[in-house]
């Protein structure tokens, strides 16, 4: 079984599983193949937390909420993020102003990491793009962006739902990184899970029963609010514009480490 409950809380972000408790900024990426593993290095461990950093960072979360977790990984829920946001609207946190920590971009820079770039450009507003290419015939390129706003987030990047290949399920078993999908042993669980996620054969989107098509540019925004959940785990989204071309979660985060050592990204 796995759940989260999110409460609200006096401090920074944190995770809690088992009875232990760390800070957000406390917890570093184990693995980021098909999701995002964090861990604090002596023994809370929790898996595909992409899509609630996502959430966080859309609305602009830095601080004020613990995620207690039951289970090694976080519910794939809806396939976005956009039940996360909803439980985290309704916690009716404060309003919050700018804070020391917060992301910012410092001065322009691109960086490179295999086939993924990541431009940086200084601005007064936050403004993420992403352009990711798929040779595949039901995708190919698509774009999106974002212009830092919760609303924006809400309607356009929460719903964007994760997806799949068909052709590399077995390796994901094999590697752990799609065990709900092939150990539900509740009918209804997988069920959900099946809507949640959208799995492409070689020639186009497997219909699942009671999923909804893939609507148009969807992939390229779930990769937007990947983006986006990589920058809530070190502070962000960033003050700046920041354009990616092919990003990935393995990619993001060694990006943004290096534009941080840089001077690149900094924070306030």
């Amino acid at each position: 079984m796995t759940a989260v409950t999110l409460v609200r809380c006096d401090g920074p972000l944190a995770f809690e599983q088992d009875g232990r408790r760390a800070r957000v900024s406390q917890l570093t990426v184990q693995r980021s193949d098909a999701g995002v593993t964090l861990s604090d290095g002596h023994g809370l461990e929790v898996d595909l937390v992409e899509h609630l950093l996502a959430a966080l960072g859309g609305l602009g979360i830095r601080s004020g909420v613990t995620a207690i977790v039951e289970g090694a990984e976080l519910p794939i829920l809806d396939g976005g993020a956009r039940t996360f946001a909803d439980a985290l609207v309704a916690l009716e946190l404060p309003a919050r102003s700018p804070e020391p920590g917060d992301l910012i971009v410092s001065k322009p820079g691109r960086l490179s990491a295999g086939s993924s770039s990541y431009t940086f450009d200084v601005a007064d507003d936050t403004a993420l793009s992403i352009e990711a290419v798929f040779d595949h015939p039901a995708i190919g390129t698509e774009r999106a962006s974002w212009d830092g706003s919760s609303r924006t987030f809400l309607e356009s990047i929460a719903p964007a739902r994760t997806f799949g290949f068909r052709a590399d399920g077995p390796d994901l078993w094999r590697r752990g990184r799609a065990e709900l999908a092939v150990s539900a042993a509740d009918s209804d669980a997988r069920e959900a899970f099946s809507r949640a996620v959208i799995v492409f054969d070689a020639t186009g989107p497997v219909a699942a029963a009671g999923q909804a098509p893939p609507s148009a540019g969807e992939i390229g925004r779930h990769k937007l609010l990947d983006l986006i959940g990589d920058f809530a785990l070190h502070g962000g989204p960033p003050r700046g514009r920041v354009l990616a071309s092919r990003p990935g979660h393995t990619a993001s985060h060694r990006i943004i480490r290096q534009a941080l050592a840089l001077g690149i990204l900094s924070r306030r």
